[in-house]
């Protein structure tokens, strides 16, 4: 005010300059009529292409050293521009060299570009973030409770394995509340809070979880080989590794738990050691988006880890686990999607949001969820997951259980076209 007139409207959006790579605008645009940041936030994450990133706090935002290399758009510091009565500013960056080079394609017919590029991001939230996952739910009316179609040696005991792995994880577990109040919006984080509730809120948070958990302990069961590891990356609280114990009793493995939140291995070791695996395990803390030391693995699963992975670390990672994994092992991967047709992606994510209103949530606790999963969840479209891993190199990929915006996926890892097992 010392320099300006106190009545001019002023909006800026300061970046310091040059850089060696990329293209960047700081952008106002002016409307006809009123849109929110939140509407405008929804509209470009169904835009082919566009990335939205835009987090309430220092280094919240991409630059363009962050999508050198990247096919996508990205979007950030979406704000209303007090300038004009209908305004909006944000500010958008993305590597010119690639859009140059995609300018006479579609990322949508290229397998390689569409490996990378995220499209209609709308789903529980959005963005790069932290690996979690795993917990039992109770079996849906009319599903399986029992581990089907193994050797006699994991049949014999499933029915009491999938019994005290879905009772360990209800003792174990408060009942979630964790957005039941009105707060100012923060990130979702796996912080003691939600450890504390974790199995509760995933159960029933996450259509047909415990078929997803089943069906995953059949194909390890499938796939595991003697004298390798088995993976869980995103342990979480230790369902998934219970199961697997119970599932491949019959193969001399190690199951090694990875997790970036230190809560979590906690409640996971203290879940695993009150149950008494059969096979050794280590627990692991470690960030998967700053590298991974893979090695000899015969089975890796992530259960709703990947879609919390940055998207610009994904491709990297995927190829980190090929290269870890021995011939003929198998990747299982359990995702949220989103959909590349809108229509279908608002229909789907209407129909989810009434299954988490069948399963005890308000409206409240699910716009609270949805708000703090802003720019911590990106789901991708089932076919840019499946370029990404055929990218990787996996040779063999097939989805296994599909649920609206959920899917499950199987990657092999093999050299045999045909697909032979060893």
């Amino acid at each position: 005010q010392k320099i300006l007139d106190p009545d001019i409207a002023v909006t800026a959006t300061c970046v310091r300059a040059p850089v060696f790579i990329g293209h960047s605008e700081a952008v106002n645009v002016e409307f006809e009529s009123p849109l929110s940041v939140i509407d405008a936030r929804d509209q470009l994450r169904e835009s082919d292409g566009v990335v939205v990133f835009d987090k309430r706090e220092p280094g919240g935002y991409i630059t363009q050293k962050d999508c050198a290399g990247e096919d996508a758009v990205y979007v950030s510091r979406i704000r209303q521009d007090t300038t004009v009565e209908f305004g909006l500013s944000m500010w958008i960056v993305s590597d010119a060299r690639v859009l140059r080079s995609m300018r006479c394609r579609s990322p949508r017919n290229s397998t390689a570009a569409s490996s990378r590029v995220p499209s209609t991001r709308q789903a529980d939230g959005g963005k790069p973030g932290r690996p979690r996952r795993g917990a039992v739910a109770p079996p849906a009316a009319g599903s399986a409770g029992t581990l089907q179609d193994v050797p006699p040696t994991g049949a014999a005991q499933s029915e009491s394995l999938w019994s005290q792995s879905r009772g360990s994880a209800s003792m174990s577990s408060g009942t979630d509340k964790v957005f039941d109040k009105v707060t100012d919006p923060n990130d979702f984080t796996f912080n003691k809070e939600v450890v504390s509730v974790f199995d509760d809120m995933v159960s029933r948070s996450v259509p047909f979880y415990d078929e997803m958990q089943r069906m995953t302990a059949e194909l390890a069961q499938d796939f595991a080989q003697d004298e390798t590891n088995v993976y869980d990356i995103g342990c979480s609280t230790g369902t998934t590794l219970h199961l697997l114990d119970g599932a491949i009793e019959n193969r001399n493995v190690t199951l090694i738990g990875i997790d970036n939140s230190a809560d979590m291995l906690a409640k996971a070791r203290e879940k695993l050691d009150a149950a008494g695996l059969n096979h050794p395990y280590d627990l692991k803390l470690g960030d998967v988006q700053k590298g991974l030391d893979l090695r000899n693995a015969s089975v890796v699963t992530m259960l709703l880890t990947l879609q919390f992975i940055r998207p610009l670390y994904r491709e990297r990672l995927l190829r980190d686990l090929h290269e870890g994994m021995v011939e003929n092992g198998c990747l299982i991967l359990i995702e949220k999607l989103t959909s590349e047709d809108t229509l279908f992606n608002r229909l789907f994510i209407k129909h989810y949001y009434d299954y988490k209103r069948r399963r005890g949530y308000s409206n409240t606790e699910i716009s609270m969820k949805r708000e703090a999963l802003e720019n911590v969840l990106i789901p991708y479209r089932l076919e840019e997951n499946i370029d990404l891993l055929k990218v990787a190199g996996f040779r063999h990929v097939e989805m296994f259980f599909r649920w609206y915006n959920f899917c499950g996926i199987v990657a092999v890892k093999s050299t045999d076209a045909e697909g032979r097992m060893a």
